[in-house]
């Protein structure tokens, strides 16, 4: 099919020709093909100048926002036409429903919409859904990577969440369009473009993941604990390796900054890697050893650095999936990247980047860091992002530039009026408006 069925209609119909009764939400299952199941959704609204109809998909994020040509309702049928999508529906109202079908070019696809009615959950229900859940994708080549879901649950029985796959990253990713009924579950992860559906069943959530293919996926209950991620430590490894460690990867794109970070919590010890200039900061060290001066630290199978220890510095090689680059670490903090600040500049400014797949909080800080240097950070909390490192800044007048590293091609360039910063974010080819205002 065209574009299939993620779409919101903004339609006008005469009020008299419905029945109260028919504002809400209807919902019904599209079989675009065997197997393909999408949910629709009509949310039909009034207001002074008619209905108001949208038309949604919890379970695709792909097409938003079509204008329906014309909408009809008479003597109990309902008619829509979406020139954009080459598509229509046309139904009927009887008993309770609206039976009819969704016409896409040649094809002509029954599609029944019922009155959705947002589920009554147990106190129960609510107890086993709220939490950390996790399970094993596995791919067709073999490969298999941890994720897990963290839901939580409203006085209104709203459920929202994100996802997380431990082993690779720190960022989370939000999930939207959640129906959650203790019967199952449904909901999308609109920055993977993937969504997940599942049943609930003594084993967990059965179900499974779908981002172009579907792969099976059973979610088990877990509470977290920081001494899953406990490193065990000799002697020889502890007096060596306790404290932070830093590096640079050359690439032709710019440097990538790497960071090993070793520290003492309560009885353990635990590990992280960060990557500074992109905001991945505290992805758990699944493994540390050290045997003689030979030293491997491993975050998961796939980032894994190998060397020596000598004189003091840690020198060997970093692989990254199949690459490998050379890498030296030396002990101490990653040294400042200072910045000319002026004072009408420094602070923090918090705004909403807009953009195809919707809005994300961006904030920016100016500050002094331990040793009296004035630094800069990007935060994007809604991706879980956090401590971007600025490379540079620009002030001409009343327009101000803000670089981070090359690798990211990211940069802002905006003007300045009191506490407001007004202009726009360029990430390679790509241009989006951020409108940032002073915070403190």
């Amino acid at each position: 099919m065209k574009k299939v069925m993620l779409l919101v209609l903004s339609l006008t119909l005469a009020p008299s020709l419905f029945a109260e009764s028919i504002e809400g939400t209807w919902q019904g299952q599209l079989i675009v093909s065997p197997g393909n199941e999408l949910t629709i959704q009509f949310i039909i609204e009034s207001g002074d100048d008619g209905y108001s109809v949208i038309l949604n998909s919890p379970e695709s994020g792909a097409i938003k926002n079509e204008p329906a040509d014309s909408a009809r309702f008479e003597n109990g049928e309902l008619t829509i036409e979406v020139a954009a999508l080459s598509g229509s529906f046309a139904g009927k109202i009887n008993k309770g429903e609206i039976a009819g079908h969704w016409q896409q070019l040649d094809q002509l696809l029954p599609l029944v919409l019922k009155p959705l009615l947002k589920a009554e959950l147990s106190e129960a229900f609510r107890t086993l859904l709220r939490g950390r859940w996790e399970g094993t994708l596995t791919f067709p080549a073999g490969e298999a990577i941890l994720v897990d879901m963290i839901f939580k649950i409203d006085e209104e029985n709203n459920v929202t969440g994100d996802l997380g796959i431990p082993g690779q990253t720190p960022q989370r990713f939000p999930m939207s369009d959640v129906i959650a009924s203790e019967s199952g579950i449904r909901l999308n992860i609109p920055e993977m473009t993937a969504s997940f559906k599942g049943s609930f069943t003594k084993e967990g959530i059965v179900g499974e993941m779908i981002q172009g293919s579907s792969l099976p996926l059973t979610l088990v209950k877990k509470v977290f604990d920081p001494k899953m991620s406990a490193l065990d430590f000799n002697e020889e490894a502890r007096s060596l390796l306790m404290g932070s460690w830093f590096g640079y990867i050359t690439t032709p794109a710019g440097d990538i900054t790497v960071v090993f970070r070793f520290t003492q919590v309560d009885d353990y010890i635990l590990g992280y890697s960060d990557n500074p200039d992109q905001g991945s900061l505290d992805m758990p060290i699944k493994a540390a050893t050290l045997n003689g001066s030979d030293i491997e630290i491993k975050v998961n199978d796939y980032y894994v650095f190998t060397g020596k220890a000598e004189d003091g510095k840690l020198a060997g090689e970093l692989k990254q999936f199949n690459k490998t680059s050379p890498l030296m670490l030396e002990k101490g903090r990653l040294p400042p990247i200072a910045l000319d600040i002026p004072d009408r500049l420094r602070g923090i400014w918090q705004g909403v980047q807009k953009h195809p797949k919707g809005v994300n909080t961006v904030i920016i800080r100016f500050e002094q860091d331990p040793a009296g240097v004035m630094v800069g950070f990007v935060d994007q909390p809604d991706l879980y992002l956090k401590g971007s490192r600025i490379h540079d800044v620009t002030v001409s007048a009343d327009k101000v530039t803000i670089k981070l590293s090359e690798l990211t091609r990211t940069s802002f360039t905006g003007t300045l009026s009191g506490d407001q910063l007004l202009g726009a974010v360029t990430t390679g080819e790509k241009v989006s408006e951020l409108e940032l205002k002073r915070m403190q």
